[in-house]
């Protein structure tokens, strides 16, 4: 069974990105990720996590933005889909592999 969770990063988040337009500000990101609750644990966050980078167009030839994509960009994303599955198991494992408790942040600031 597929559905859909839909996250909506804070613009403010993206409107410090160069190549968004200054209206940003007035208009979030929403971002459609598909979840499957009847698959891997592990697949679901890797599929999260891909949606993610991509809707924060994140590539590694600019190392330095692509640590602040991550951070203000792709890291909410994939916090706010993980709260909205509230499946336990996904949450744990999101825990595991950022070695702190999930708590959403539209923004992290530097």
């Amino acid at each position: 069974m597929q559905t859909k969770v839909n996250a909506i990063l804070a613009a403010l988040a993206l409107a410090s990105v160069s190549t968004l337009h200054a209206a940003a500000e007035d208009d979030p990101m929403r971002v459609e990720i598909k979840y499957d609750r009847t698959a891997p644990i592990s697949k679901s966050y890797s599929r999260a996590l891909s949606v993610a980078r991509k809707a924060c167009q994140v590539n590694g030839r600019l190392v330095e933005m692509k640590r602040y994509l991550e951070k203000t960009c792709v890291a909410p994303i994939v916090a706010q889909f993980v709260l909205q599955t509230e499946n336990q198991e996904l949450i744990a494992y999101y825990e595991r592999r950022m070695g702190e408790p999930l708590v959403f942040v539209p923004f992290v600031a530097d």
